[in-house]
Parts: C-alpha cells; structure tokens; sequence
C-alpha cells in the first residue's frame, strides 16, 4: 500500500471484484499474495480413538487495491468496508506516533546504533523497527521459529518472509 501510495486499506481479487462489479483500472497491476487455507481431517489412532490432523497450506492469489479499481459501485463497497470496520482516516503523524507506541511497548529491548541505516521517511523508519521486531518473536523463549541458516539460505529465506 504504502509503495503504491494508495491510503485504502482494501484488496480484493478479481472474482470478488467482477462479482461486485467493479474492475481493475487498465494497466493497473495486481498484488500477489499467498493465501492460507486451512485443512483437516481424522485419522485412526491407538485403541480406535481418531486424532484430529490440521495443517495449513498457501495458495498465491492476485489481488488489487482499491485505488486500482473502478466501476459504479466502487464507492459504495469503499464505504461499506469502512463502516463495518470502523475505519477512520487518521493524519499519517497520528498513525506514526500510533506505531512508535506500539513499538516501544514491544517486550524485547531494542538498541538503536550505528551509521549504516538511513530512511527516506518516518514510515520507513518504522517499518523497519516492526519488520526486527517480529524477528523477536522467534526466539525459542517465545514462538521458537527455527532461526538458523545464513544469509541466503532456505532458512534465512522463511524467517525474512514471515518479519
């Protein structure tokens, strides 16, 4: 959102939006994610008893901002979104002092330092300060994520993707 500097927090893919009937603006170009879907299913145990077995798995799907739409009842759906979460446009120094809060408030100490980060914005500032942040929660005190591998590895790879 911020890179496209579009201030909507809305996405949809295009089934969704062809359904509603709006569409992708022309040359606009879709968002890739990946898409949890949740599976289960019993298995026999020991002594008859059925286990219950849930995994997760992810499936990449294309979807587009808002600011990237368009049809008739694009405003209509923009608004009904916002009412039913309560959405309430703030001024961007309110949202970064909202952030800094939060961030500060982390549990994990944080130490500031040295002469090689530089940001071109407050937003980037503390996007990062969140993204090593949520490398915190893998220690093995707390989710014990498997943080091994150098840079450039699998490992390393899956840690960076899920900061």
């Amino acid at each position: 959102m911020h890179i496209r500097g579009s201030a909507l927090p809305f996405w949809c893919g295009f089934p969704e939006a062809r359904k509603l009937d709006i569409f992708p603006r022309k040359g606009s170009k879709a968002v890739h994610i990946l898409r949890p879907q949740l599976h289960s299913r019993e298995e026999p145990g020991e002594g008859g008893e059925v286990t219950l077995r849930s995994w997760a798995s992810y499936r990449p799907v294309a979807v587009f901002n808002a600011a990237d739409l368009e049809g008739e009842a694009l405003a209509a759906q923009i608004e009904a979104r916002k009412a039913a979460v309560g959405v309430e446009a703030k001024p961007e120094p309110e949202r970064l002092e909202a952030a800094e809060a939060v961030l500060d408030a982390w549990p994990v100490p944080v130490c500031f330092g040295g002469d090689r980060a530089s940001f071109h914005s407050p937003a980037a500032f503390c996007a990062t300060w969140a993204h090593e942040q949520i490398h915190s929660t893998g220690h093995e005190s707390r989710l014990m994520r498997d943080l091994g591998g150098g840079f450039g590895k699998p490992r390393c790879g899956r840690e960076e993707l899920v900061a």
